[in-house]
């Protein structure tokens, strides 16, 4: 595992790699048991969160790449500066689309990310619809995953714990957390 930040506080405190992997590993455990289904076979799953405190505020992005057996390929977390909660959230897969597309796994999968932002999925599939406001963020997203068989889908919430706890602790992160694994 590749560690950009030596020893991270995430979850309420410093982890190294062994246990946060452990961490996320028995987390997604959880998760697939009730509320999270695995990706297709020759894919791989970005499940992303944005979040915002209040309506215009501080934001922090998250996201967890995982496999068909759940198993935390990618993770990131980070600061996401002063914006709305439908930036955050299209930022969130922006990191994703970037972090994937620069991985080894690129040329081997697809990728399906996964978003409980309604918005974010209807503008990603038809960009013409979405606002001059959010336009450069979602046609940036389509500009990076140009070269890769790809999709976006909604999830609900209960779909999306890691992400979402991880986009929270994202919010005035000073250092950005990015967590990558030699193989799938």
């Amino acid at each position: 595992m590749v560690n950009v930040a030596k020893v991270v506080p995430l979850l309420g405190g410093p982890y190294d790699l062994t246990k946060l992997n452990r961490h996320f590993k028995q987390r997604w455990l959880w998760v697939t048991k009730s509320d999270w289904n695995p990706p297709d076979s020759g894919e791989l799953k970005f499940n992303t969160d944005g979040v915002v405190s209040g309506s215009f505020g501080e934001a922090g992005i998250g996201g967890c790449l995982l496999n068909n057996n759940a198993r935390c390929l990618i993770t990131f977390s980070k600061s996401a500066g002063l914006t709305d909660a439908t930036s955050a959230e299209i930022l969130a897969i922006k990191e994703a689309c970037s972090l994937f597309v620069i991985s080894l796994w690129a040329k081997k999968y697809k990728l399906l990310i996964e978003t409980d932002s309604k918005l974010a999925v209807d503008w990603m599939m038809n960009p013409h619809l979405c606002p001059a406001v959010f336009k450069p963020l979602v046609l940036s997203c389509l500009d990076i995953c140009k070269n890769i068989e790809w999709r976006v889908k909604h999830v609900p919430r209960e779909g999306n714990h890691l992400a979402d706890k991880l986009a929270i602790k994202g919010i005035g992160r000073a250092a950005t957390l990015c967590n990558i694994t030699q193989e799938a």
